[in-house]
C-alpha cells in the first residue's frame, strides 16, 4: 500500500520557527515554499545541508532549512 502523503520536517531560520507538513510524494521545495506561503524570493533553503532549488524533490529523510534573507542599507 502506498501512502499519499510524506511528511516534511522543517525549520525556518532566523525566527527559529520549526514543524512538519504532509505532501504528496515527489513534492519540490517549491510545493513546501507554497505551503507555508513563503516566497522563494525571500529565502535561500538548504536540504541536508546543502543550498538547493526550488525544483529539488523532498523526500521524508530531507533535513530542511528555510534561511530568510535579510537586506538593509
Amino acid at each position: 500500500m502506498t501512502r499519499e502523503l510524506i511528511e516534511i520536517k522543517y525549520r525556518v531560520l532566523p525566527e527559529m520557527r520549526e514543524g512538519v507538513v504532509r505532501l504528496r510524494p515527489s513534492s519540490r521545495v517549491s510545493d513546501l515554499l507554497k505551503t507555508l506561503g513563503i516566497s522563494p524570493d525571500s529565502v535561500v533553503v538548504t536540504v541536508d545541508g546543502e543550498v538547493v532549488a526550488e525544483d529539488y524533490v523532498l523526500n521524508e529523510s530531507s533535513d530542511v532549512v528555510i534561511y530568510r534573507v535579510v537586506s538593509g542599507g
